[in-house]
């Protein structure tokens, strides 16, 4: 994942001062003189030309998209996430982990979000603690953002703050559900697949389901 946004970063501020042949200019002067669309179809037209190899050329379509895109682009909705209450037990996320394929389960408390659980944190080998509600200790803080907040705005929030989910709220701060840190990746560098192998969520978004 880190090598894959170095490469993105790297290959974006290559390229795009590389494209001077194509009458493209770097920084500012591309906002002021051509629209995203008019950039990006530059970078197709230089990849078929063999300026820049396939590969860089669709990360920096990627990065270019990924400026314009808003929480609504990755928007988990409320009512098809897989939560689980505060009172749910070590052997109940197991097998609700096990069941889905999914590591991190948004915590809920009267309809709506109050933080995450990773399995990881919470595995429990001892047979007596098995079946006792997990410490509320073990749930981490869902930092929140706007939907109509820009991917890069809430990447930086997710990396400033170590979560792997966000809270996602509309304009009447009512929870509208959550973005995953993989899925704004995605966005930026292509598929990424989850610490439990699974393809991100919202290209397999599982039935509305309380543990």
């Amino acid at each position: 994942m880190a090598e894959g946004l170095k490469l993105a970063a790297q290959t974006f501020d290559r390229d795009v001062a590389g494209l001077s042949c194509c009458a493209v200019t770097p920084q500012d002067e591309v906002t002021s003189a051509f629209t995203r669309d008019e950039v990006a179809g530059l970078v197709e037209e230089s990849r078929r030309e063999g300026l820049i190899d396939p590969q860089e050329g669709r990360l920096l379509i990627g990065a270019l998209q990924f400026e314009e895109r808003d929480a609504r682009a990755v928007l988990l909705a409320t009512n098809d996430l897989v939560t689980v209450p505060e009172t749910v037990t070590h052997a109940e996320l197991e097998q609700l982990a096990a069941s889905t394929g999914y590591s991190r389960f948004p915590v809920s408390r009267n309809r709506d979000l109050i933080g995450y659980l990773h399995l990881k944190d919470v595995l429990e080998f001892k047979d007596v603690h098995r079946n006792r509600p997990i410490a509320r200790s073990w749930i981490r803080p869902l930092p929140t953002v706007r939907h109509s907040d820009r991917l890069r705005a809430i990447l930086t929030t997710m990396q400033e703050s170590g979560a792997h989910l966000a809270r996602v709220v509309g304009d009447a701060d009512s929870t509208a559900g959550i973005v995953a840190l993989e899925d704004v990746l995605e966005e930026l560098v292509g598929e990424i697949r989850d610490e439990a192998g699974q393809t991100p969520r919202r290209h397999h978004r599982p039935a509305s389901r309380t543990a």
